[in-house]
């Protein structure tokens, strides 16, 4: 009988030091897609709407991580609604 691959090693002995750190780079995907934090709503929403995104990254002018959008935060604030009612500016045309 063989090793069982689907179960995870026994972390039961795993000793962790909290000033440890693991180089992460090799599993992360450098070419999603990001927005910087001065980008429109409008053109954050469109973004979602034509890809359909359910998260974005945000960075600052350094290119680092600031914060991420999500679908449920364009929803929450109504987004939707103002665009189709020019609260920002020119009708935009989202299908």
């Amino acid at each position: 009988r063989g090793e069982d691959m689907t179960r995870s090693p026994s972390t039961s002995s795993l000793t962790i030091d909290e000033h440890q750190t693991i180089d992460l780079r090799r599993y992360t995907n450098t070419s999603a897609l990001k927005i910087q934090q001065s980008f429109s709503v409008l053109r954050t929403y469109i973004l979602f709407r034509t890809l359909g995104l359910r998260h974005l990254t945000v960075v600052d002018e350094l290119n680092r991580v600031v914060g991420i959008v999500t679908r449920k935060d364009l929803l929450a604030h109504n987004i939707q609604n103002k665009i189709m009612t020019n609260s920002f500016g020119a009708h935009a045309d989202l299908h």
